[in-house]
């Protein structure tokens, strides 16, 4: 079987800078890292096709976090006059493959994922891109490869969505079981009765500027980074502000303790002692559908006013960490069920990645 290097085989080109040209209302869809890593469900738009693509186009990822799962990720264009290609992403055009037969070579390909080092964020160059070591069968037996692995290939990813049902159904009764530990109390306090909100305390550093060292840098969705130094040194409870989601069991509130820093994406608050504890706070949220208190077209925000006046089951003390025991034990059954599901659809990947390795080698 031929060797050859991408670039001898291939046409590459890079994308062009959106970001000021997003337009909830636009036609076209930004093909951006995360458009491409959730199968083109998670989409942004434009009026503006800045890099046009067109049919049979493959798109790739071509920077990611450290161990990240995006890098190299690939996607295909199945329309014209429909998709506009963002930075950093690049499309890959080629007359002299099967381009079914190209994407699955392309996809994730072990050269590419070689260039993480699990340190430091991975940015493919057009270099290292263009001498991607490619095999080249003629097309007839690019198109028996192929037939062959998309009957396999339906099989597995048929027991990967069988898993993940079973994720969301597990996912589903940590919810109910929720609901009937939080819900249904006599006594309701809005969030401005239980907690005090530190929002003025919190203060925003662009990545360019922030100093590295120990410290979690907490945004809307968790930890972003880590920094020299802190602004808050107790248990808190981060609940997300813009960047996160808000619809019902999504962890739109976290836990932070101990020193850290927090950015203006996320709002802070301590609750008051001896009226509601911090896990029941958390746990409320999450089964809470904060959509209704959400304001904003271009970014959508958690409104700090309209948050305030959400109103919270809240029974004594005393009834809080009896049911949050409970909720414990049943979320570490549930902890343990999710991990074995997970073990499960990593084995499937695996086994869709050894048997790739197996016709690409």
């Amino acid at each position: 079987m031929k060797l050859v290097k991408l670039g001898e085989v291939c046409k590459f080109f890079n994308g062009k800078a959106h970001e000021k040209k997003i337009d909830i209302n636009g036609k076209f869809i930004v093909v951006n890292s995360k458009c491409i890593s959730s199968n083109f469900e998670i989409q942004k738009f434009s009026n503006e096709q800045l890099f046009p693509l067109f049919k049979n186009d493959i798109v790739m990822v071509m920077s990611d976090v450290p161990n990240g799962k995006a890098l190299a990720k690939c996607g295909l264009i199945e329309e014209d006059k429909k998709y506009s290609l963002n930075q950093r992403i690049a499309c890959i055009r080629s007359d002299n493959f099967y381009i079914p037969y190209l994407l699955y070579q392309l996809d994730r390909n072990p050269y590419f994922l070689k260039f993480d080092n699990g340190e430091n964020q991975t940015n493919l160059r057009k270099a290292d891109i263009l001498n991607c070591p490619l095999y080249l069968p003629s097309i007839e037996e690019q198109q028996r490869i192929v037939a062959k692995l998309d009957v396999v290939f339906t099989e597995i990813d048929k027991m990967i969505k069988d898993e993940n049902n079973k994720m969301n159904y597990a996912k589903q009764l940590l919810i109910k079981y929720l609901e009937t530990q939080i819900l249904n109390q006599n006594k309701l306090l809005s969030v401005d009765k239980v907690c005090e909100v530190l929002d003025h305390l919190r203060i925003p550093i662009t990545k360019r500027f922030r100093e590295k060292g120990q410290f979690p840098y907490f945004g809307a969705t968790g930890i972003k980074d880590y920094v020299k130094d802190f602004i808050f040194d107790e248990k808190l409870v981060l609940l997300g502000e813009d960047g996160a989601k808000w619809d019902k069991g999504e962890k739109t509130a976290f836990i932070a303790d101990g020193k850290y820093w927090v950015n203006n994406h996320a709002h802070v608050l301590r609750p008051i002692k001896d009226l509601i504890l911090h896990e029941w706070l958390v746990y409320y949220f999450y089964i809470t559908d904060l959509k209704p208190w959400v304001t904003g077209m271009t970014v959508p925000k958690l409104n700090k006013e309209k948050m305030l006046s959400i109103k919270i089951p809240t029974p004594s003390i005393k009834i809080q960490k009896e049911k949050i025991k409970r909720i414990f034990q049943f979320e570490t059954s549930h902890k343990e069920v999710i991990k074995l599901i997970n073990k499960k659809i990593d084995s499937f990947k695996t086994l869709k990645s050894s048997i790739l390795y197996s016709e690409f080698k």
